[in-house]
C-alpha cells in the first residue's frame, strides 16, 4: 500500500504536478533550464533514461558525474533541482537492459540469464580474436537482423562470454561481424561452442523473466532511487512483459513481483506510473497517461488529454 496511489492519489498533492521529460542533464545548461521551467509553473523533472546523457538504463550509471552513482548525480545535479522547489522523476525502461549497460553485459552470471532467441548455432572450426567472420554447423541465412523498436529481437550473438554484433547471416554463419561489443573483451572461442542469439525488445536485452537478473533489476531501480532523491518513479517499457511471458497471467504475477520488489526498498512512497497497469497495481499506482509532445495541433492535443486524464481519474479495477 502507498499513500501516493491507489486509494490515496487523489489526496496526493504530487500527482497533481507538471513535469517534463529531461533527456540531457547538463550540469552546465541546468540553471537556465531551471528558469525556464520556473516560468512555465513546472514543478517536476521526469529524469529520463538513454542516449548516455541522463543514466544507462540497466546499471544506472549516472552521467556527468566521476562515479557514475546516483548519490553523486544527487549531490552535483539533483540538490539543485530540488532547492529550486522542484521534485525529480526516476524515468526507467523497467527491467530491460541497454548494451550500454556493461555492469550487466559484462558479468558471465548475468549473461547466462539474458533472454535468447530460439535460434542456436555451433562454432565450426576455432575462431580468433581478431575475426570479423565467425564459422558455424548450421545455415545462419535466416538470422533475425531486425532492429525496429517495436520487434523481439536483437542481432547481437552471445559466444563464451564475449558479445559480438552480427553484420549477415550466411549459408556457412556470420559476416561483417563487430567483436567484442557491450563491454566484452575480444577472446578465442574453441571448435563446437555453442552460439546463442540474445533476444529483447524496446532495442534493449531483456532478463529471463523471473530469473535472478530480473529481480536484480528491481533492486538496483531501488537503490538508484533512494540514493539519487528521488520521489517519482516511471516505470516506462513495463508493457513489454506481455513479449515475454506469453499469457495474461503470468504478465500480471511478474508485474506485481517486479514493482513491489522496488517499492519495497523505497525509502520514500513515490508517485508511481507505468507504461501499462495491471489490476493488482491499483493500490501503488497514483498518475496515469503521459502522452509524448504532439507535431502539430497543440491546443487540440491539451484539450484531449485534459479530457483522458479526466476519465482516468476516475477509474479503477
Amino acid at each position: 500500500v502507498s499513500k501516493a496511489g491507489g486509494a490515496y492519489a487523489k489526496d496526493w498533492e504530487g500527482n497533481y504536478g507538471d513535469y517534463a521529460i529531461i533527456s540531457d542533464l547538463n550540469p552546465e545548461g541546468l540553471a537556465e533550464s531551471l528558469k525556464l521551467a520556473k516560468e512555465l509553473n513546472i514543478d517536476q523533472y521526469d529524469i529520463h533514461q538513454g542516449a548516455g546523457k541522463t543514466f544507462t538504463q540497466g546499471d544506472f550509471r549516472f552521467a556527468y558525474t566521476e562515479s557514475g552513482t546516483a548519490k553523486e548525480y544527487y549531490e552535483k545535479i539533483g540538490k539543485k533541482i530540488e532547492e529550486a522547489g522542484l521534485i525529480t522523476a526516476l524515468h526507467t525502461y523497467a527491467y530491460y537492459v541497454s548494451p550500454s549497460a556493461h555492469g550487466i553485459t559484462t558479468v558471465p552470471k548475468w549473461q547466462k540469464q539474458l533472454e535468447y532467441r530460439e535460434d542456436e548455432y555451433t562454432l565450426r572450426g576455432d575462431l580468433t580474436k581478431f575475426r570479423g567472420s565467425i564459422k558455424t554447423n548450421e545455415d545462419a541465412t535466416n538470422f533475425d537482423l531486425t532492429e525496429t523498436f517495436f520487434y523481439k529481437n536483437s542481432r547481437y550473438i552471445l559466444i563464451d562470454e564475449e558479445i559480438i554484433y552480427v553484420g549477415v547471416g550466411t549459408e556457412d554463419g556470420f559476416i561483417r561481424c563487430k567483436r567484442a561489443q557491450c563491454g566484452t573483451t575480444a577472446a578465442e572461442h574453441k571448435d563446437g561452442t555453442k552460439i546463442k542469439h540474445l533476444s529483447g525488445y524496446f532495442s534493449r536485452f531483456s532478463p529471463q523473466i523471473g530469473s535472478e537478473l530480473f529481480y536484480h533489476m528491481a533492486d538496483l531501480t531501488a537503490q538508484a532511487y533512494n540514493d539519487g532523491g528521488f520521489s517519482m518513479l516511471y516505470l516506462d517499457a513495463i508493457d513489454g512483459l506481455g513479449k515475454h511471458t506469453g499469457n495474461t497471467n503470468d504478465t500480471y504475477y511478474y508485474f506485481q513481483t517486479y514493482t513491489h520488489r522496488i517499492l519495497s526498498q523505497c525509502k520514500n512512497d513515490p508517485i508511481v506510473e507505468f507504461s501499462s497497469s495491471a489490476p493488482q497495481m491499483w493500490n501503488v499506482r497514483g498518475r496515469m497517461g503521459a502522452w509524448d509532445i504532439p507535431t502539430r495541433g497543440y491546443k487540440a492535443f491539451v484539450r484531449e488529454h485534459l479530457g483522458v486524464n479526466l476519465k482516468d481519474a476516475r477509474s479503477n479495477f
